[in-house]
């Protein structure tokens, strides 16, 4: 089975691939030229924090809050020109959702599934595939939530390393998504909060004093038996509490390690210095969204499109989204992850505020909506759908084949 799943991811990767080049714009964007150029400007005089392309002043202060991408964006122009810019967005995007697909397999164990929603959500959010720095930092939130859970359920080193390195690439690839990197952490942060705070650990806590005090007592103290009792009672509260909490639409993990990802997060929180831009991933998404601008002392946000308040009616992805999300939850016979619910309705709520936060919604929303499909599925036909991937993987890879073979007779 397990050989039969990786031919099947491989053969995947190559559909969604080819499906990922079809989508691609292939026109470049105005910004796509201002990179190029702050990037050489990099290049030539290094970082000054000042804007040398402006020509009503030259004094204009100007936040170079992705350099990283500037500067590898005009080296790739430089070498290879336009066609060089439009291909790597290419190589880009194909990582993008080669690395979705992937890793919400691994969650699910079910790749037909994990294709299916990743070609959804990669047409939904078709835009975005750009050559833009949103690019890298995507790639980064897409892998961080995967690590976030990794590193939850199997407590490995590799992952706040990762975590770590995460950091530092979208500090200096993307400054202004660089907080919300940190907010990542936060609904598995509330999630382990409140599994601290609910009865049955009160209830354990009420055991371990009582028999601590059993400890304390000689063997033939009267107390015993009374103290004995009080234990017993308890460990009835927290086996009828375990039935309840099987009959809930929401999952949660008992042994939830707060405390290590807090301490993760604490550190990553000073990650955003390792950057040759100063403080700028700590303030710069604070002074465009609540700073002034130059026109009439009105606020910069005023003058930002991408963060504008979204609404819904003409934005079709977050409508089909919202509606799947919750007609699945609530009709159909399966659980969501407590973490996953505050992941989706805090991102929800963000992109209702500003329309820069649907690609993430929809990014971020495939683990959630990934989950609750897979459950489904299973419970419903996972015969089928068994069978459906062996067939799958039989009849794409006869016809990848017969591609070959007319390949190699015209060479």
């Amino acid at each position: 089975m397990k050989n039969n799943n990786r031919k099947l991811i491989v053969i995947f990767c190559i559909i969604i691939a080819i499906f990922t080049i079809g989508i691609v714009n292939k026109k470049l964007e105005n910004d796509t030229f201002f990179n190029i150029s702050i990037g050489k400007y990099i290049i030539q005089n290094g970082i000054d924090m000042k804007d040398h392309f402006c020509y009503i002043n030259d004094n204009l202060s100007y936040t170079y809050s992705h350099w990283a991408f500037d500067v590898i964006i005009s080296l790739i122009y430089n070498n290879f020109g336009f066609s060089g810019v439009y291909c790597s967005t290419i190589f880009f995007s194909i990582i993008i959702s080669i690395t979705l697909f992937i890793l919400l397999s691994k969650n699910s164990k079910s790749p037909i599934i994990s294709a299916i929603i990743t070609l959804i959500s990669i047409y939904i959010i078709k835009n975005a595939f750009t050559a833009r720095s949103q690019i890298v930092s995507f790639l980064c939130f897409i892998i961080e939530i995967y690590c976030i859970e990794k590193f939850i359920e199997k407590k490995q080193k590799r992952y706040p390393i990762i975590l770590i390195l995460l950091s530092i690439i979208v500090a200096n690839f993307h400054a202004a998504t660089w907080p919300l990197y940190l907010l990542l952490f936060l609904p598995y942060i509330a999630s382990g909060i409140l599994n601290i705070c609910t009865l049955k650990n009160l209830y354990r806590l009420r055991i371990k004093k009582f028999q601590k005090k059993l400890s304390k007592l000689p063997n033939n103290s009267p107390k015993i038996e009374i103290f004995n009792k009080k234990i017993e009672d308890y460990k009835d509260l927290i086996n009828e509490s375990n039935n309840q909490y099987a009959d809930y639409k929401i999952i949660h993990k008992e042994d939830y390690n707060i405390k290590n990802l807090v301490i993760l997060l604490i550190i990553i929180s000073f990650t955003g210095l390792i950057t040759p831009i100063g403080n700028t991933p700590y303030t710069y998404i604070l002074k465009s969204m609540f700073g002034y601008s130059n026109f009439e002392n009105s606020r910069s946000i005023d003058y930002i499109s991408e963060m504008q308040p979204l609404i819904p009616i003409s934005n079709l992805a977050i409508i089909v989204y919202s509606v799947i999300l919750i007609s699945f939850l609530i009709f159909l016979p399966n659980k969501l992850k407590r973490e996953h619910v505050f992941l989706v309705l805090g991102l929800f709520l963000m992109s209702l505020c500003s329309r820069r936060y649907v690609y993430l919604l929809v990014f971020i929303g495939s683990y959630a909506l990934n989950d609750i499909i897979t459950q489904s599925v299973n419970f419903f036909i996972k015969d089928d759908i068994n069978l459906l991937e062996k067939i799958c993987t039989s009849k794409v890879r006869y016809f990848i084949n017969v591609i070959y073979g007319i390949f190699l007779y015209y060479q």
